[in-house]
């Protein structure tokens, strides 16, 4: 599979995929770390491991990263509200 070959929006997009959809979130957690570790500032891959630390309920990890993804990519509306979702979450 791409996702096992070392194709980096292969992993994250079944990272997502296994995080939104109730998978295994072990596993995606070791994908989108495989595509950062590729691509470390990528916001979309920040977003992903947020979305799957989010589910684990490791707010403060989630919130910093959704923070880093942000200040990458400003105009991004989503990553707001993801960010926004995850503020509230923890508090």
């Amino acid at each position: 599979k791409a996702a096992d070959a070392g194709n980096a929006a292969a992993q994250n997009e079944v990272a997502y995929h296994q995080a939104v959809d109730g998978g295994d979130l072990d596993r995606a957690l070791v994908l989108v770390d495989q595509a950062l570790a590729s691509q470390p500032a990528n916001p979309h891959y920040l977003d992903t491991k947020a979305t799957i630390l989010e589910r684990k309920r490791r707010w403060r990890e989630a919130e910093a990263l959704l923070r880093q993804a942000h200040a990458a990519s400003p105009q991004d509306k989503e990553l707001a509200q993801h960010l926004a979702r995850v503020e509230r979450k923890r508090k």
